[in-house]
């Protein structure tokens, strides 16, 4: 028993004078054991792993701190540069909607027209008049070629049914008939020529006639009616129905078309 109050009083005492920094020193507290605390360890450079983490949670810490001031900062400015660009962008979107707006305004500003091609030549009086002028010298051309062609040939059948029967007394008779036939065949071939050459021009003549009254009215046309383009149906993909002025230019023109007899 005397033992165990013995051991008691020295435990006692041992812990009185390990706390007498904090029982009786103002503040106090248990000295620092680790190497990070000893000051001439600290001169020395010499520090413990505790003491690394420690100052690397720190400097860990104010990293991240000014890492995040930097973030916000940088995250400030790109906000303010996209705004700065929307801004600009919208700006430059009104501005190119008011540019295309001037060079091409909607509605009527601009007055298109056309005309069915097929449907104005096939009543226009000058185009059918035209048309049956063309008929006449195709025919004319055709009479001339069946005129020659039936010439020739009765002369030929002629030579041969001669030559046939021994008509021909001497070689030289034959050869006269012989020489006939090709001359023959070579007017035939130059009167042709000259012939489809001067109904070609007339057929362009013409065309051009009917090109020139068209065209010429038109303008006429265009000018009184306010139009900037008349155009040929055939010549779009697609035009709205209520867009084709045929009718009335085709009344006019035949207002204005006076047929002149060829002498």
């Amino acid at each position: 028993m005397k033992l165990v109050i013995l051991c008691i009083i020295l435990v006692g005492i041992a812990i009185l004078l390990l706390g007498v920094r904090i029982f009786f020193v103002k503040g106090g507290k248990f000295p620092n054991t680790h190497i990070h605390g000893n000051k001439q360890m600290e001169k020395k450079g010499i520090s413990c792993v505790t003491g690394e983490l420690k100052k690397q949670t720190k400097n860990s810490k104010e990293s991240n701190m000014k890492l995040r001031r930097l973030t916000k900062c940088a995250f400030i400015a790109a906000l303010m540069m996209i705004a700065t660009s929307c801004a600009q962008t919208e700006k430059a979107d009104a501005t190119t909607e008011k540019a295309q707006v001037a060079v091409s305004p909607e509605g009527d500003a601009m007055k298109i027209r056309y005309i069915d091609e097929d449907s104005l030549l096939a009543n226009y009086n000058l185009a059918k008049d035209l048309s049956e002028s063309n008929l006449k010298l195709s025919n004319k051309f055709d009479a001339a070629q069946q005129q020659r062609a039936t010439e020739i040939n009765k002369f030929a059948s002629e030579v041969q049914r001669k030559y046939q029967n021994n008509g021909y007394l001497t070689e030289e008779s034959f050869n006269v008939d012989q020489q006939k036939l090709n001359k023959m065949q070579a007017d035939a071939q130059n009167y042709l020529g000259r012939l489809q050459r001067d109904i070609e021009n007339q057929v362009i003549q013409n065309n051009i006639q009917l090109n020139d009254s068209v065209n010429n009215y038109l303008k006429v046309y265009a000018k009184e009616k306010g139009y900037d383009i008349i155009l040929r149906k055939s010549a779009a993909f697609f035009i709205n129905d209520k867009y084709e002025v045929t009718k009335e230019v085709l009344e006019n023109l035949n207002k204005r078309y006076t047929k002149v007899e060829k002498k």
